[in-house]
């Protein structure tokens, strides 16, 4: 009874498959299928009735391919025996005569081979037994040779399967025979068309099934389940079937003896797996098909599963356990092919690019995508382009990432894989939102969410879903965005996946307030906070806290807001804890900027700017601060929990605001005045502080209207766009319109508190970071520059922690080390520069050419440097801003290794002993410059050297030119060294300098285009 039972499941599993095999762009409703199965009220044979029913619809709806319709002369024409499966059966019939030993140890070393020979042998017999059925002497003979075969397998499983196997053929009558052999055509015929087009197969499988189950080929029907499960993820994504198929599989492969199969459907399980998110899972899924392959010496399978193994522990964070996974790869395959070098440079590509070698994995994209065009494999090489393009949106690189992405889905075609498809789709739309192209990234997006809402990726789809929820939250379709939250959560309910369900009620919370459903909102809070505390998890809570908060502002009701969104700072700092490396800390960092932002705009509310301020401080530059006061105390930063003492407490805070103000009024002499900004997603608020007085302004200026303007100008101050008479002319209209609308908006609501101050110490925040304020114009037409002297801080807690710390110095050239740094001879005006300034003083050292080592350097920084200038070329790494790097030489006397590779990178440099530094001065391109982490700023070269302690950094926020570049530097040094000018004045002096010289000198159409003199900004102490 239990044996008929299971049959009537795989039955009515095989008639679900089949029915899910329509044309793939028919509408499938797989959770209406789902539920009416898994309906408890079914009997076993209601849901065998009503699967027959699909099962006929499907056979009317389709129309046989013309190879159905072959003949049996033309079907049983060719042998089923390959060379190499003849040659073993030879090899077969000639060991019967030999000693038992040499039996044993060819069976053993050849267990995968034979087991395939064998059974290819038994399918011959039945073509044999039909086409002459007469002649039984050649027919007898392979039988007997196949029963000696099976009789010395050392395997029990493999003897049991085959005995099975050949009293199944050699038992077949007339009419079986001639549905065996047309059944086995139809699986050679599929498993032809299987990688290169899963789609085209529909009609051949569901008749392979029907002959399948006509004739009880048990082994055949394995077979074909197997292939279907290839078909269901790989060509439908439909992953959730997929994996209860291979449940199937293993369980009646296992009960049958036939081992290889159940190796074959772990592997499969493990590929869908990876599609769910379900890593660990995948993970053994893979070792336990690998075990099985390797009892077969299956040489070329040991070595793909090692491949799939790298992809799961990268996926996972196991960097080096991955590559050593991928190497294994390669060692272990019998034979190199072109595909198994693709899926090797592929692999090790994905790893570098995760551990932050962004160059080795562009190179190691490149070549497999060579190796696939040589091939001709379109999904390997639409493979590689998706590859390209997501770590091209990684560096910024938008339009390229668009292209590589556009080339993925010329290859892919709109039959393509459906994963891979709304991939490429998602990327696009992540890189028109970067490039603020707003109507092309709706249009991605809807072309991601078509695909998902087709096909069955289980927890995958459901991440996606969110994706495509926040992307169209990030350009302001919330409605749509709150489809794709319900979708997302649909399938997290299905799955059975509270984090997820907790996370989605959060964002529908959000989509709800923004559409004025407030009442809904606090509904999706309830349910979230409810999840989470019937399951312990605690991972969500400030979200769910700071969503509830963001409600309550929403309805004036202050009290309640400030309460939750003081229980959200409360279960972040809770979390704090848990971060250990400088990825974790950051991400974390920008994470729970909004938070803040909530909390300054409801001090704002209130009408108390001090605490807003306040808040806006402790917010800013969380990671940097501590970093800092580690350093200044003598700790090694990486030795100490980084937020063990982070400061998230509301009480605090509103008890300290006052003193932060008082503090920095005591702070501030009487020249200086501080202005501090505050970026959120509908307004900009200002607060101006100096001696004796403290103003704020609140402005209506959304963040997307300031990343527009940052974006228009920094387009102004590329160097293409200057490359053309028409085109500076034209760069420098917009530059110049740009510069007062920058002014306007950022400089005029606070501009007459500035009035009569010689030094403006600017705190930006988010992509004001990229702004050069000194470019800005005023209502006279006169650059800010030219009114008064410029500084820049992460922070304003800073500048009070760097005056209480900071040492006073004399101001005379005498008293200081300067060395100047020029390694790259392809710079002629560098090299100039570091000799001319080095001159200034006869007490200054210069390191100039080939002999500037990484080496070098370090053991000069090592003696206690007062000055450093670097001219030089350098690598900006916005994605892993500690492998921005100085480029220098390799000392070829030392091992090459990472200390010694020529690059001293910022993660190098931040580690340095530099408190004895009064100035860095990065004569370097685009060295102020990196990546951008809300609340903390621009993490790069310039931050680097702070955290090791120099007081004062000059560096360029873009690529210089290189002549310019050479006059202000030199200028500074001349003014700073000899006259005894402030730091920030004597950058405003040579800035002018360069200004007079660009309005004098035809050259430039008697224009300062701000490119040639703007760059340079002074980060840090203010002497």
């Amino acid at each position: 009874m239990r044996k008929i039972l299971l049959m009537l499941v795989s039955a009515a599993l095989l008639a679900v498959i089949v029915f899910l095999f329509r044309p793939w762009h028919t509408k499938v409703s797989l959770g209406k299928i789902d539920s009416e199965l898994a309906s408890p009220q079914l009997t076993q044979p209601q849901i065998t009735d009503r699967l027959r029913q699909v099962l006929e619809t499907f056979r009317r709806q389709k129309t046989p391919e013309a190879w159905l319709k072959k003949s049996d002369i033309e079907i049983a024409r060719q042998s089923f025996l390959s060379r190499t499966d003849s040659a073993l059966i030879e090899k077969l019939q000639d060991l019967k005569s030999r000693d038992h030993a040499e039996q044993t140890e060819f069976f053993s070393a050849s267990r995968y081979s034979l087991y395939r020979a064998i059974t290819h042998a038994l399918t011959e017999i039945v073509r044999l037994r039909f086409t002459n059925p007469r002649d039984t002497v050649a027919t007898a003979r392979l039988v007997d040779t196949c029963r000696w075969a099976i009789q010395h397998f050392p395997e029990q499983d493999d003897r049991r399967f085959l005995q099975h196997e050949l009293q199944f053929h050699t038992q077949l009558g007339k009419s079986g025979l001639r549905a065996k052999l047309r059944l086995e055509r139809l699986i050679r015929e599929i498993s032809k068309r299987l990688d290169s087009d899963p789609r085209s197969v529909q009609v051949l499988m569901g008749e392979a099934l029907r002959l399948a189950h006509q004739l009880h080929d048990q082994k055949l029907e394995l077979d074909i389940l197997t292939r279907l499960q290839f078909i269901l993820n790989e060509g439908f994504g439909f992953t959730n079937i997929a994996l209860r198929l291979g449940d199937q599989i293993i369980e009646r492969a296992h009960r049958l003896g036939y081992l290889i199969k159940c190796a074959v459907a772990h592997y499969y399980r493990g590929n869908s797996l990876i599609d769910q998110g379900r890593f660990e899972e995948a993970l053994q899924e893979f070792q336990t098909a690998q075990a099985l392959y390797k009892s077969f010496h299956n040489a070329r399978m040991v070595s793909k599963l090692y491949e799939r193994q790298g992809v799961v522990l990268r996926r996972l964070g196991r960097f080096s356990e991955a590559l050593a996974s991928y190497r294994n790869a390669r060692a272990t395959s019998s034979e190199m092919d072109p595909l198994a070098e693709f899926r090797y440079l592929q692999g090790l590509g994905l790893v570098y690019e995760e551990q932050g070698h962004f160059r080795r994995a562009d190179s190691l994209y490149t070549k497999s995508l060579k190796v696939a065009q040589s091939v001709q494999d379109t999904i390997s090489e639409a493979t590689a382009w998706a590859n390209l393009g997501s770590l091209h949106l990684d560096l910024g690189a938008y339009d390229r990432a668009i292209e590589d992405q556009r080339q993925t889905l010329r290859l892919l075609g709109p039959d393509g894989n459906p994963h891979m498809i709304s991939e490429s789709w998602t990327h696009m739309a992540e890189a028109y939102i970067l490039k603020h192209d707003f109507p092309d990234a709706k249009m991605c997006t809807d072309k991601a969410a078509e695909i998902l809402a087709r096909f069955d990726f289980g927890l995958l789809k459901a991440e996606r879903f969110l994706t495509v929820g926040n992307l169209r939250l990030q350009f302001g379709d919330v409605p749509a965005a709150r489809r794709s939250f319900e979708q997302a959560l649909a399938l997290f309910r299905q799955l059975d996946v509270p984090d997820g369900q907790i996370r989605t009620h959060n964002l529908l919370a959000e989509a709800s307030r923004r559409l004025g459903e407030f009442r809904l909102a606090k509904q999706n809070i309830d349910t979230a906070l409810a999840l989470a505390n019937q399951t312990q998890s605690h991972r969500h809570l400030w979200a769910s806290y700071f969503y509830l908060g963001r409600i309550y502002r929403n309805l004036a009701d202050l009290r309640n807001a400030e309460h939750f969104l003081g229980k959200a700072v409360d279960a972040a700092r809770e979390l704090t804890g848990e971060l250990n490396n400088y990825r974790q800390r950051y991400s974390f960092s920008q994470k729970i900027q909004p938070l803040f932002e909530e909390m300054i705009l409801v001090q704002l509310q209130k009408r108390d700017e001090r605490a807003a301020l306040a808040f806006a401080e402790q917010e800013r530059a969380q990671v940097f601060k501590l970093l800092l006061q580690s350093r200044r105390q003598g700790l090694v930063a990486a030795t100490k929990p980084l937020f063990s003492s982070l400061s998230l407490n509301i009480r605090n805070t509103l008890q300290d605001a006052a003193d932060l103000v008082s503090e920095l009024q005591q702070t501030l002499d009487g020249q200086t005045v501080l202005v501090e900004y505050e970026v959120t997603d509908e307004t900009l608020v200002i607060w101006v502080i100096s001696r004796d007085s403290f103003d704020t302004a609140t402005l209506e200026l959304a963040r997307s209207r300031i990343d527009s303007m940052v974006t228009a100008f920094r387009n102004c101050v590329q160097p293409d766009s200057l490359a053309t008479p028409h085109g500076y002319t034209a760069s420098y209209r917009r530059s110049k319109a740009l510069s007062r609308l920058l002014y306007e908006k950022l400089i005029a609501p606070v501009g007459d508190k500035l009035a009569g101050y010689r030094l403006v110490c600017f705190v930006p925040d988010e992509k004001l970071n990229y702004l050069p304020f000194a470019a800005f114009r005023d209502e006279s037409d006169k650059f800010l520059i030219e009114r008064t002297a410029l500084a820049m801080l992460p922070s304003s807690e800073i500048l009070v922690q760097q005056l209480r710390t900071v040492k006073k110095r004399p101001r005379f050239a005498f008293a200081r080390k300067l060395l100047a740094v020029a390694a790259n001879p392809d710079l002629p005006y560098a090299e100039k520069e570091a000799r001319t300034v080095a001159g200034l003083d006869p007490h200054s050292e210069l390191l100039v050419g080939d002999r500037v080592t990484e080496n070098l350097l370090r053991r000069k920084l090592a003696e206690k440097i007062d000055v450093l200038l670097v001219s030089n070329h350098s690598r900006i790494d916005e994605r892993t801003p500690s492998r921005s790097a100085l480029l220098l030489n390799v000392d070829q006397a030392e091992p090459r290794e990472e200390g010694n590779d020529g690059f001293l990178s910022a993660g190098e440099i931040q580690e340095l002993d530099l408190r004895s530094m009064e100035l860095v001065f990065l004569s370097v391109c685009e060295s102020a410059s990196g990546r951008l982490y809300r609340g903390e700023g621009i993490v790069g070269m310039q931050r680097a050297f702070l955290l090791a302690g120099a007081e004062t950094v000059v560096a360029n926020l873009w690529k210089i030119d290189d002549q310019s570049a050479r006059d202000i530097t030199v200028d500074f040094f001349r003014l700073w060294l000899g006259n005894a000018l402030s730091k920030a004045e004597a950058l405003r002096q040579a800035q002018m300098e360069e200004i007079r010289r660009l309005r004098s000198d035809a050259k430039f159409d008697y224009k300062a285009h701000p490119f040639f003199w703007a760059a340079p900004v002074l980060t840090g102490a203010l002497d």
